[in-house]
C-alpha cells in the first residue's frame, strides 16, 4: 500500500518500483524480474512496431508547411513582372527560410498538443491505482 501511496502522489519510473517491491517481497524475486523482462520485450516491441506510424504522421505533418510555403511561393511568383535569375535565387533561400519557421512553429504546436495528452495518462493511472488501493483495504478488513 504505501509503494501504491507512494506511486499515486509521484509517479516513478518503472524500474523504482519494481525495485522497492522487490525488496518489499524478496520472495517474489524472480516473478518481479519476469515482469520487468516482459515489459523491456513490450516496450521495445512497440517502439519498433509504432515507428512506422510515427514517420508516415511526421511526413505529413511536413507537407503541411511544406504545402503552405509552396503556395505562397507561387503567389509571390506569379506577382513578379520580370523574370530574375537573382531574384530566383533570393526567392529559393527565403522560401527555404520560411519553411524552416513554418515547421518550428508547426512543429512547437504539436508537441504542447501531445504534452496535454500526458496529464491525462497520468490521471488515469493514478485512478487506477486509487481503485486498487480501495478494492485492497476491503480485502483487509
Amino acid at each position: 500500500m504505501e509503494i501504491m501511496e507512494d506511486e499515486s502522489r509521484e509517479p516513478g519510473s518503472h524500474s523504482s518500483v519494481l525495485d522497492e517491491l522487490e525488496t518489499a517481497f524478496p520472495e517474489d524475486g524472480p516473478l518481479l524480474k519476469f515482469l520487468a523482462a516482459k515489459d523491456d520485450q513490450h516496450r521495445h516491441a512497440f517502439y519498433l512496431k509504432s515507428q512506422h506510424v510515427w514517420y508516415r504522421k511526421l511526413g505529413w505533418r511536413i507537407m503541411r508547411p511544406l504545402f503552405i510555403v509552396a503556395v505562397l511561393a507561387a503567389v509571390l511568383f506569379s506577382l513578379q513582372r520580370v523574370i530574375d535569375p537573382a531574384l530566383g535565387v533570393a526567392s529559393f533561400l527565403a522560401g527555404a527560410a520560411a519553411f524552416y519557421v513554418v515547421l518550428q512553429i508547426f512543429a512547437h504546436r504539436w508537441a504542447y498538443k501531445e504534452l496535454a495528452r500526458l496529464d491525462e495518462v497520468n490521471e488515469r493511472y493514478r485512478k487506477s491505482l486509487e481503485e486498487l488501493m480501495s478494492e485492497l483495504r476491503r480485502k483487509k478488513r
